[in-house]
């Protein structure tokens, strides 16, 4: 894909970043599959469960913040300085919002955090109820 992506961009080398976008492009569609998957049918208290959600979405934020975060600094100092997109002019037509990297990015992968997102919030009310009842039983 990594190789596919560039040459149809022109390019013959690629940096870390452009790897690590490619891989996020696959990832991030299996990303709440693989959640619902592991809290949905495991033991609430199973300890190896956090292991794996923790090590998973670790690896998809680091990779995240990697690709995107110098698109946010610079959307955020656009915005500090007063030089948003929509002030932007390209030719003699205004750039569009939507045009930017940290708009296309957010509009790609925001439903797909907010599902991981709902899915881990139940697994640990599931948890928090566990555990009270588990102390109730103790006492």
């Amino acid at each position: 894909a990594l190789m596919i992506h560039n040459n149809a961009k022109g390019n013959t080398m690629w940096t870390y970043s452009d790897l690590l976008e490619d891989r996020l492009q696959v990832m991030m569609p299996l990303l709440p599959g693989f959640v619902v998957s592991l809290v949905n049918h495991t033991n609430v208290s199973n300890l190896r469960v956090l292991s794996i959600l923790e090590e998973m979405l670790g690896a998809v934020s680091g990779s995240f913040n990697q690709v995107f975060d110098q698109w946010v600094q610079n959307h955020l100092q656009q915005l500090l300085t007063g030089n948003s997109w929509t002030r932007k002019v390209v030719g003699h037509q205004r750039m569009n919002p939507q045009d930017s990297p940290v708009w296309k990015a957010a509009m790609e992968f925001a439903p797909l955090f907010i599902t991981v997102i709902a899915w881990l919030e139940k697994y640990l009310r599931s948890m928090q109820k566990e555990v009270k009842k588990n102390s109730k039983e103790k006492n």
